[in-house]
């Protein structure tokens, strides 16, 4: 193996959190050369590279990526046609804003796992309806609160208050409330960091809270939400006619009431949104990891592979010995070796068949070794697997393909058709001598694509091992005896396949995780608004049922009449919400080739969850108010 002995030049602060990579050591392309100068990646026949430009002031990128071209033509030694196929833009060196990379790159070989947008515009769009149903909950309690006061409002307007005071007052208290609320969050994000960085699997810091840019958008939030929840109070009551409030009629009408239940509507409408959606982002999230992905994952590892500098590959004798010594190993069923693992990314190149050259198809291309097939459980439908008898599977002159590829490239009897395989190092000539079932080789956000399979030594990066299923433990202290035979240098990692196809869908599963919280708190402050409805009923209600106590109603009869005008704003809110939740559901998605089938359950569970929660948060005042002494409440009469 090659070794070169390297100054440490710098030492620089590590890349914050989302950056789209990370790295522990940088090295340059010229340190490199020096160990591998014929290595062809290190040349122009390579271009699976990313390249940083930092340009002027005020240049045009678009200009900047036409010129490219002209620059490169001269390093490559392509084609005439490649070279006009760079020239007319149907291959190019597209450029793009660094700040974009980690949340709107999905590019093939990306540096790490992006983030996604997506996930921001609905966890924003969900922080939205948070502080809608906040407002809402302020303004109906506040509102239900200002009727009790409008006696004070009348009698201050009589005695000379002018209504830009009366205004001002309702600000100045709306304010004050969001002030402490916004000191008791502070408090509560501070105490609670830690578990909100383990649920979004995030790293927060004290200094993500206590900072300039967070706290000023906080108290833009906290005075916009005051200005909105005291609006109503400030301009409503204090426009109200004097003689009109201090004989009560205000009260006793049924704006106050229109108003407050328009307002629980709304606050139950979001929570019915937040409710199916997470129920519909569950169902998909159970879906992708209980689907059957074509294959074998159970009990299977994998084994990272290191790559000789000098050799430029992987040290074929090292491989198989390495092999050859696990399968010896109890509790070690079968071993192989492979490029990519499923879940991963992989190249694309064109292949075409050798009688038709003009038509050509990219197809993914895996590297294998013997048994891959067998270890991962991967099903042939026609011809045979790869087998180490034929010489031709040996020199990687045979070819398996899967099923998508061989319905693209029109071939009804697929086995013993002849490809041309052309690759940035080589073009291969082969015979298909096998096709298998499709099987899912990269994660379900994407579909099927064109796969083609060859046994190629020097392509792989990962042994996989299929294991019996018991004493894992002991099985894999064995192995890494025998591998620390061979890399003594070199730390003896494994990852189970089933956890890090798991773990393709984190991005879903934290955003369920907020998601799912957000959803709960709505529902709290949507049943606080609906218990101050209640309270305000209660005290508005409270003679009209003591008159129809005397007039011969029960108790029971009352609680369902009041029951049931809360239920039908539950309807109505769900009517709404229900539908709302199931569209935008949609939006999402439509990300997924591979669909969950909705059904009706989530609907169905969040309209009962709904329902039970909202009615036994005003029972205990319904209840109350039903219950009430007629000669209590009438005897002042």
């Amino acid at each position: 193996m090659g070794e070169q002995a390297l100054t440490v030049a710098a030492v620089v602060k590590g890349m914050p959190e989302n950056s789209h990579f990370h790295f522990q050591s940088l090295l340059s392309y010229v340190s490199l050369k020096t160990i591998n100068s014929d290595n062809p990646w290190f040349k122009w026949e390579d271009f699976g590279h990313f390249n940083y430009i930092k340009t002027k002031q005020g240049v045009d990128h678009k200009l900047l990526e036409a010129k490219i071209p002209d620059f490169v033509i001269p390093y490559l030694d392509w084609s005439e046609s490649g070279i006009n196929e760079l020239k007319t833009g149907v291959n190019k060196f597209a450029l793009q804003p660094i700040t974009d990379i980690h949340l709107n790159s999905h590019l093939r070989w990306e540096l790490e796992s992006n983030g996604n947008i997506l996930y921001v515009y609905i966890l924003g769009g969900t922080f939205i309806f948070l502080m809608l149903i906040v407002v809402i909950n302020y303004v109906n309690l506040t509102t239900a609160k200002s009727l009790e006061r409008a006696k004070e409002v009348g009698i201050r307007k009589t005695l000379g208050a002018i209504p830009g005071g009366l205004k001002f007052q309702f600000y100045v208290e709306s304010f004050l409330f969001c002030t402490v609320g916004l000191l008791l969050a502070l408090g509560l994000s501070t105490l609670f960091l830690e578990v909100f960085s383990a649920i979004t699997y995030k790293t927060f810091g004290i200094s993500d809270i206590f900072n300039v840019g967070f706290l000023t958008k906080s108290i833009l939030i906290c005075i916009t939400i005051a200005f909105l929840a005291g609006f109503y109070p400030a301009f409503t009551l204090s426009a109200f006619e004097p003689s009109v409030v201090l004989k009560g009629k205000f009260s006793t009408s049924s704006q106050g009431n229109r108003l407050r239940s328009i307002l629980v509507i709304m606050q139950f409408v979001v929570s019915a949104i937040l409710i199916t959606g997470s129920l519909i982002i569950l169902k998909q999230i159970d879906f992708m990891k209980s689907k059957e992905l074509g294959f074998d994952q159970e009990a299977v590892i994998s084994i990272k592979i290191h790559q000789d500098v000098a050799l430029g590959g992987v040290d074929v004798i090292k491989l198989k010995t390495l092999q050859d010594q696990f399968a010896t190993i109890p509790g070690v069923l079968s071993t192989s070796a492979i490029s990519n693992l499923p879940g991963e990314q992989f190249d694309q190149n064109p292949i075409y068949l050798k009688d038709d050259p003009d038509y050509k198809i990219d197809a993914s291309e895996l590297y294998i070794d013997f048994n891959a097939a067998k270890v991962l459980n991967i099903k042939i439908l026609l011809g045979r697997d790869f087998d180490k008898s034929h010489e031709s599977d040996t020199k990687g002159t045979n070819f398996i393909i899967n099923e998508t590829m061989a319905n693209q490239l029109n071939l009804d009897n697929p086995i013993g058709e002849e490809l041309v395989w052309k690759t940035t190092w080589k073009t291969s000539n082969g015979t298909i001598v096998g096709v298998v079932k499709d099987f899912h080789f990269r994660s379900l956000h994407e579909s099927i694509q064109p796969l083609i399979m060859q046994v190629d030594p020097f392509g792989i990066n990962h042994i996989i091992v299929k294991l019996e299923g018991q004493q894992f433990q002991q099985t894999l202290d064995a192995m890494k005896l025998a591998y620390k035979l061979h890399e003594e240098d070199i730390e003896f990692e494994y990852h189970f396949l089933d956890q890090q196809l798991a773990e393709l869908y984190g991005a879903e599963s934290r955003t369920l995780n907020v998601f799912s919280i957000f959803a709960a708190i709505a529902v709290i402050l949507a049943c606080l608004g609906l218990l101050g409805m209640a309270i305000a009923m209660l005290n508005q209600k409270i003679k009209e049922v003591g008159i129809r106590k005397i007039m011969g109603a029960s108790s029971h009869e009352i609680i369902q009449m009041m029951l049931g005008q809360f239920a039908r704003l539950i309807t109505i809110a769900l009517v709404i919400g229900i539908p709302l939740g199931y569209l935008l559901t949609q939006i999402w998605l439509s990300e997924f080739p591979y669909k969950v089938f909705i059904g009706v359950m989530p609907f169905v569970i969040a309209s009962v969850m709904l329902f039970l929660v909202a009615i036994l948060s005003v029972s205990a005042v319904v209840i109350r108010l039903a219950h009430t002494n007629p000669a209590d409440t009438l005897r002042y009469e």
